[in-house]
């Protein structure tokens, strides 16, 4: 897996993988660090200051302990529709726009799900999360 941040004030970082390696990330002349480890889907990660100090990926796709724990590797191909998605006709779309996080307590996608009726019988033909 290749990990890849931009951190243009930090001098250095690693990548802290849970359970597994702590890789030491090579820094680019414009900011950005990368470095390779040997972890697959479902590792978590963290990147790692000098100074001790933890951070999840900024552009990570799942953060299962919320958006101060460790970021965690999704293997998107596992999770891909398997059937072929409904297309509505452009002028019948009405988007509600909703942030998992905070769209429920639990702040999941499968929590979220539990609501698409409601928002079915408000009218909505399309969410953006």
């Amino acid at each position: 897996m290749q990990f890849r941040v931009w951190a243009p004030k930090a001098e250095s970082l690693s990548v802290r993988v849970i359970g597994g390696p702590t890789v030491q990330m090579e820094r680019s002349d414009d900011g950005y660090f990368t470095a390779r480890a040997e972890v697959g889907p479902g590792a978590r990660y963290f990147f790692r200051f000098p100074d001790g100090r933890e951070r999840p990926d900024p552009r990570s796709l799942f953060q299962p302990e919320g958006v101060h724990g460790p970021s965690e590797i999704v293997d998107l191909a596992a999770i891909a529709p398997r059937t072929q998605p409904a297309r509505a006709p452009l002028e019948k779309l009405v988007f509600c726009e909703i942030h998992l996080g905070t769209y429920t307590a639990e702040g999941t996608a499968d929590a979220a799900a539990r609501f698409m009726p409601e928002l079915a019988q408000a009218s909505y033909t399309a969410v953006e999360v």
